[in-house]
């Protein structure tokens, strides 16, 4: 699972009572639809009876103080998706890390 991009926690610092609701697709990876061995939509078969399942969890609001940090309000958001996620049964994905304040992506001081 990638990070989540700064634009998000943006957002949501701008609007703290935007609700979200996170969801996790599952299946649809190397589907006519995805960028998996090329382009989408191009030099793959259009799989119609492919299954995809999609999970998502109820409204929620991230608080003031998580979104006081771009890397709580990444968390926050990731943990939500792997909520969804395991709404399908699909087994725990490898522990995430989240870099803390001042910290860069390879985990270095900034």
């Amino acid at each position: 699972m990638r990070r989540f991009g700064r634009g998000t926690w943006q957002i949501l610092k701008a609007r703290p009572q935007t609700p979200v609701f996170a969801f996790w697709i599952e299946g649809n990876w190397g589907s006519y639809f995805s960028w998996k061995g090329g382009a989408l939509m191009k030099g793959k078969r259009f799989d119609f009876w492919r299954r995809i399942a999609i999970s998502g969890i109820g409204r929620r609001e991230v608080d003031a103080k998580t979104l006081d940090s771009h890397h709580a309000t990444r968390a926050q958001l990731m943990q939500w998706v792997l909520e969804a996620r395991a709404l399908q049964g699909l087994p725990p994905l490898e522990s995430v890390s989240i870099p803390t304040e001042g910290e860069d992506e390879k985990g270095e001081g900034a």
